[in-house]
């Protein structure tokens, strides 16, 4: 069995839930003056 199949299927849902957030809220600050921000975006 590998490591993948052995992670909850609650701590996936809620690490996806978390990334989703971080991911809107980086959406709202791209630009130009922030490239780092843009490339994780």
């Amino acid at each position: 069995m590998s490591w993948v199949m052995s992670i909850n299927p609650w701590v996936t849902l809620v690490v996806a839930g978390l990334l989703e957030v971080l991911w809107a809220s980086g959406l709202k600050n791209v630009s130009l003056q922030r490239p780092l921000t843009s490339l994780g975006c």
